[in-house]
């Protein structure tokens, strides 16, 4: 699996935004926990995910 982002990058931002810190814990857990093998898998777990060029 390829890294998306640091988990302290995400707790850098909860520290400032603490109403976001449980969500973006769920939103770790499940990348790290996920198989996802291309864009449409990650789609069909989050339909509100904005694919950017090369697939990121």
């Amino acid at each position: 699996m390829e890294r998306i982002f640091a988990k302290n990058t995400l707790r850098n931002f909860w520290e400032s935004h603490p109403d976001s810190e449980q969500y973006l814990k769920t939103w770790h857990d499940t990348a790290m926990n996920s198989d996802w093998k291309s864009p449409a898998d990650i789609k069909r777990s989050y339909a509100n995910a904005s694919i950017l060029k090369d697939n990121r």
